[in-house]
């Protein structure tokens, strides 16, 4: 049944021409654009903290799973299990590895519908958010990336790192130390996760010569997935403990700041330290890892450590 509705959608893109089909795919390329995480952590740092943690911890542990089941059930792309499914040559560029679950679903329903939900009561942010997120569900069917058990079940897995980041986070808000509580739990589920996916056997299936999934491109993903989460684990930890910054109050011209710091700062970490850091490493896991984990440390520690220094400055100048 999943495949005749892949077939069917296949016969509407090819009916509907390029111009759909570019809009779908560029819609569902943004989901996993770098520059989505900017918008909760445009939250985070300058209009809602509490909100803007929900959404970057959801898609931070989502992340996490999502690779865990990804590499547990190794399933292949629709194409593979049925010849008469053409991806989009729009889209294929970007659907590597194993099927299911969807990470596209996964990334837009915690990134950007997790800040949806947290303002639901205004209706139009709950609206503009689950459009979007249904946008990039539609696409990942209509371009042929995945079934439709692909991308539901990375719905579900994506409500329910919403739902238990809030409820975390809440929990560790409630008592102090708390927080230490979570950073060793989360760390160790970060170790085993690792130690698992490098260790376990993967498929070694070939079609025409060509192995169908590299284990080692789907390890990698496992490792830029964990570097993201203690990365944001021990920074979310260290600017609880050691900055304490604050989003209420703010003036336009603090806001800007922030956001230039910020961005200023994770792209520093990423593009210049990290890289660099990720070329002098031995083999591609320990310089993925260290990377990733820098970049998300940047935004969530680095970052607020910085502007808030910066503010205080100007305080006290002003005093």
């Amino acid at each position: 049944m999943d495949i005749n509705i892949l077939l069917w959608l296949q016969g509407l893109r090819e009916a509907a021409g390029p111009g759909v089909e570019n809009f779908f795919a560029t819609a569902s390329a943004a989901a996993v654009n770098a520059l989505f995480l900017v918008i909760p952590f445009a939250i985070f740092w300058c209009v809602d903290k509490t909100k803007g943690s929900v959404a970057i911890t959801s898609f931070a542990l989502g992340n996490t799973v999502n690779q865990l089941v990804k590499n547990t059930v190794c399933a292949y792309r629709p194409w593979v299990r049925d010849s008469r499914i053409v991806a989009s040559s729009k889209a294929i560029e970007g659907a590597t590895g194993y099927s299911f679950p969807s990470g596209h679903t996964l990334t837009a329903t915690t990134a950007i519908g997790a800040l949806g939900w947290a303002w639901r009561k205004l209706v139009w942010p709950l609206v503009l958010t689950g459009t979007f997120v249904l946008v990039v569900i539609f696409s990942r069917l209509f371009l042929g990336c995945h079934t439709p058990q692909d991308v539901l079940v990375g719905l579900v897995e994506g409500c329910l790192m919403i739902a238990l980041s809030q409820a975390l986070l809440s929990w560790a808000d409630a008592a102090e130390g708390r927080d230490r509580i979570v950073l060793v739990c989360g760390l160790a589920f970060a170790a085993a996760f690792l130690v698992y996916v490098t260790v376990k056997p993967y498929p070694m299936d070939y079609a025409d010569g060509k192995l169908l999934v590299d284990p080692i491109e789907m390890t990698v993903d496992c490792y830029k997935a964990g570097g993201i989460f203690v990365g944001f684990l021990v920074g979310w930890f260290l600017e609880r403990r050691f900055v304490g910054f604050s989003t209420d109050g703010l003036v336009a011209r603090q806001r800007v700041v922030r956001v230039l710091v910020g961005v200023v700062c994770v792209l520093l970490l990423h593009v210049v330290i990290g890289k660099a850091l990720q070329g002098a490493l031995p083999g591609p896991f320990a310089g993925t890892f260290v990377r990733y984990c820098l970049t998300f440390l940047g935004g969530m520690y680095v970052a607020p450590a910085l502007f808030s220094a910066i503010e205080r400055r100007t305080a006290k100048q002003a005093a």
